[in-house]
């Protein structure tokens, strides 16, 4: 009775999100105002990385994923257990961030318009994408009132990136290979108190993928985020059993 194993398969849909499925075009203010003030000499002398920028896609279409998951779970008497899961996902039309030249008009002071062309990264429908891992968790009372609940995930991904070169391979955006959390707590009476923190490791938000490159040998193309941690405290008092301070 203190022994569960619970598998699930299921199929999930994920629209993308009002942010990327936003019509503007946001490109690098500077080398606009510049444009703006001195024309065409302004483009002729503006490198092409700074004429790059930002925008939406109001095509994107939701993604799928096919989700496998196992886990084991044992429960101790009066509070808390131990678990271990496996899960599997196999995600279509993935959403990522890919750069690719376009032709846009600018303004001038003058009254003219100019045309030049930037690397604009806009969300993307780019492909297929795979997610395996592990997860452990422990949830236990110590001793006079305190107790401790944690878990831990590690996590392999990868992408299958569609570009005008051909498929590509990098990393899954927004995934964290290794991620964990740890929450000690105290509970007397109608008082408690918990810390919980919660730590990821670095991963890839952004990546600028143009014909001819590669993700994997060229670092340049992709944008990752350092590892964090952030810590959080929560505690409440029970005054009478209808109320009660957080």
């Amino acid at each position: 009775p203190e022994l569960m194993l619970r598998l699930a398969a299921s199929k999930t849909m994920t629209r993308p999100s009002l942010a990327d499925l936003r019509t503007a075009t946001v490109p690098n203010s500077s080398v606009l105002a510049d444009v703006y003030d001195r024309g065409q000499i302004a483009i002729n002398e503006s490198t092409a990385t700074a004429r790059n920028g930002v925008g939406g896609n109001p095509t994107l279409r939701p993604y799928t994923a096919f989700n496998l998951d196992a886990s084991l779970e044992y429960y101790l008497s009066g509070f808390g257990g131990l678990s271990a899961a496996v899960f599997h996902k196999e995600i279509d039309d993935f959403i990522g961030s890919i750069g690719r030249t376009e032709t846009l008009v600018l303004n001038t002071r003058a009254g003219e318009t100019l045309t030049a062309d930037f690397l604009i990264t806009r969300p993307q429908n780019i492909g297929k994408a795979k997610i395996t891992g592990v997860e452990f968790g422990a949830a236990v009372d110590l001793i006079g009132g305190f107790g401790v609940a944690a878990s831990a995930t590690f996590t392999q991904s990868s992408a299958d990136i569609d570009t005008p070169a051909g498929t590509v391979e990098a990393r899954l955006q927004g995934v964290s290979d290794t991620s964990f959390s740890i929450s000690p707590f105290f509970k007397l009476g109608g008082f408690e108190a918990n810390l919980s923190y919660t730590w990821r490791s670095e991963f890839t938000v952004n990546g600028n993928i143009s014909a001819g490159s590669n993700a994997v040998t060229n670092p340049l193309d992709s944008v990752v985020a350092d590892d964090f941690g952030t810590l959080d405290f929560g505690a409440k008092f029970r005054i009478t059993p209808q109320f009660e301070i957080f």
